[in-house]
């Protein structure tokens, strides 16, 4: 799958592109995995704010990637 994002930010056009490529049926841990990220983080440092929010910038680019360490996927951003 590939992932093109356009934008602008302080004026300037910016485009990002992201590749997923998930082999041997191990594409199912893709959705997973960031749900999955997020609770080990709550898990491991407590849940510091309640009630309804948005979920962008819970977790790090970082963090949904070492979920998906262990499945045969690769996660490419450039």
């Amino acid at each position: 799958m590939r992932v093109l994002v356009r934008g602008t930010r302080n004026e300037e056009e910016l485009t990002h592109t992201a590749y997923l490529i998930a082999r041997d049926a191990n594409g199912p841990a893709i959705p997973c995995s960031p749900a999955v990220a997020l609770i080990r983080k709550w898990v491991e440092h407590g849940i510091h704010d309640t009630g309804a929010m948005a979920c962008v910038g819970l977790l790090t680019w970082d963090e949904i990637r070492a979920e998906l360490a262990n499945y045969k996927i690769s996660l490419i951003r450039v």
